[in-house]
């Protein structure tokens, strides 16, 4: 039985090369040998080296690379091929709990909209134009009454 934190399910693996691009203490290399597949796999070359990020296990999407716990010294079971998952127990039926009342939230006051300020008159050439052209037509209609 080895002591390497890391380990490599050949079976599994399809050569991707992501554990070896995220692995910060870059714990793999590419193997000199070629595979069945025809591939070059990676392989776990400076195991001191391990950190325990599990980052190379979180990311490869064969579930080929598995890191073992610092503490224990052993692989957690994973999700993989032909893997069963356990489900969880189920709390026990007790009595039901009343729920608690929750306090009132205070009424919160309306604040008070504040007016629009008026509009200042344009100083534009536009606007004088427009301006002299309604006190003519005011001029006309008192005219004709």
């Amino acid at each position: 039985m080895t002591t390497d934190p890391v380990r490599i399910n050949l079976g599994w693996c399809k050569a991707c090369g992501i554990c070896l691009h995220v692995c910060p203490k870059n714990v793999f290399k590419w193997s000199e040998e070629i595979t069945e597949k025809g591939v070059k796999v990676p392989v776990v070359a400076a195991p001191g080296q391990c950190i325990y990020c599990k980052i190379c296990e979180i990311m490869c999407p064969d579930f080929a690379v598995s890191v073992q716990d610092r503490k224990t010294g052993k692989a957690k079971a994973k999700a993989g091929p032909k893997a069963k998952v356990k489900a969880k127990p189920r709390p026990k039926a007790g009595p039901k709990k009343k729920a608690k009342a929750k306090p009132k939230a205070k009424a919160k006051k309306k604040a008070k909209k504040k007016p629009k300020p008026k509009r200042k008159p344009k100083t534009g050439s536009k606007a004088r134009r427009r301006a002299k052209q309604k006190k003519k037509s005011k001029k006309k209609s008192k005219r004709k009454r």
